[in-house]
């Protein structure tokens, strides 16, 4: 699904139905990048699925606690995050600030600060 590579709509929608995805309902899309790569702390492969394993499970755990529908989808160092959003854009907005910031704070009580950032909440 993330590579794009469809031949019709309906092969993409096929595909997005397989993967739980209802082509009803609007969704927002949140990034998660929790790795930090630099010069000083280079990330091994094996850490890296550590670290998304562990994301993933607390970005899916949080979206439950706050009774919110998510597919989560690791990709490289990032947690592609699809937040399936009511019909109203004030409130589908709303619920989408509200995760991230509850999401905010579960990561950061996990991991340090620095090593992730959450960027999105786009239709």
């Amino acid at each position: 699904l993330l590579s794009g590579n469809f031949e019709s709509l309906s092969a993409a929608r096929a595909m997005a139905e397989l993967h739980g995805l209802r082509s009803d309902t609007p969704y927002r899309c949140l990034l998660v990048r929790y790795a930090k790569d630099s010069a000083e702390e280079r990330i091994t492969q094996q850490k890296l699925g550590q670290e998304g394993d562990r994301c993933m499970e607390i970005c899916l755990h949080t979206a439950k606690e706050l009774c919110l529908s998510v597919m989560g989808v690791p990709y490289s160092a990032y947690a592609v995050l699809l937040l399936a959003s009511p019909a109203g854009e004030r409130e589908s907005e709303t619920q989408a600030r509200r995760y991230a910031e509850a999401l905010y704070d579960a990561l950061a009580a996990q991991f340090s600060p620095k090593s992730f950032i959450i960027v999105g909440a786009c239709r």
